[in-house]
């Protein structure tokens, strides 16, 4: 027969490093400079004075001393976690069913949030790392963005559904300058819808899982 492995946090590293990248992504601006700088019809002494002149509007921030709102704090979250103590940052976590195991392996200077919409409220960035379930659909709404500060940035990484269809980029923009970075994987099974679209929405393949060690 043919061997089946169940092998939960498999690609737990892979997908924090995915976090990462997207946290940088989204402090810098990158993706909107990247773009900036690939539609200019410019060539030599033009092009870089073109890119000297639009660069102050991609602007961003460095992560030491921003805050991370974890939500979910099984393999992948305490990864994220302690990754992102690491880079100086702030990190406040949520996960009421939390393992023994988890809390052991997660640092305690990870502080605790008492409630969804107290880590909304406090993060700078909040990352999301639970399945997809009748109480974690739409987890992200508006109702949530609307606590975040402004130049705010969510990251999901885990099921598409779990953030609320209607906050496309133009809607969340409207709410409060957020910025959503969100992959591809679109379950067809779950009926997970895509975007609408939007400037404030950064999209990607789901490339956590094929990674090479």
């Amino acid at each position: 027969g043919i061997p089946v492995f169940n092998a939960p946090g498999a690609n737990a590293n892979a997908v924090k490093e995915l976090v990462i990248a997207g946290m940088l992504l989204g402090a810098r601006n990158l993706c909107q400079a990247w773009s900036f700088v690939e539609h200019l019809k410019e060539d030599g002494a033009a092009l870089d004075k073109a890119v000297e002149a639009g660069k102050k509007q991609f602007v961003g921030f460095e992560l030491p001393g921003r805050t991370l709102g974890v939500i979910g704090l099984g393999a992948i979250g305490v990864q994220v976690a302690n990754a992102a103590l690491a880079l100086g940052m702030r990190v406040v976590g949520f996960d009421p069913q939390i393992t023994v195991e988890r809390a052991w392996q997660l640092s305690s200077a990870v502080e605790q949030a008492r409630s969804l919409d107290e880590l909304f409220s406090r993060a700078d960035f909040v990352t999301v790392h639970v399945p997809l379930l009748d109480s974690t659909r739409a987890l992200v709404n508006e109702a949530r963005i609307r606590l975040m500060p402004d130049k705010a940035v969510v990251l999901n990484f885990a099921r598409g559904e779990i953030v609320d269809r209607e906050i496309d980029g133009d809607h969340a923009r409207g709410v409060r300058r957020v910025r959503l970075l969100d992959d591809l994987g679109i379950d067809l099974e779950r009926g997970e819808a895509e975007y609408t679209g939007g400037d404030e929405v950064d999209r990607f393949p789901d490339a956590a899982g094929i990674a090479r060690l």
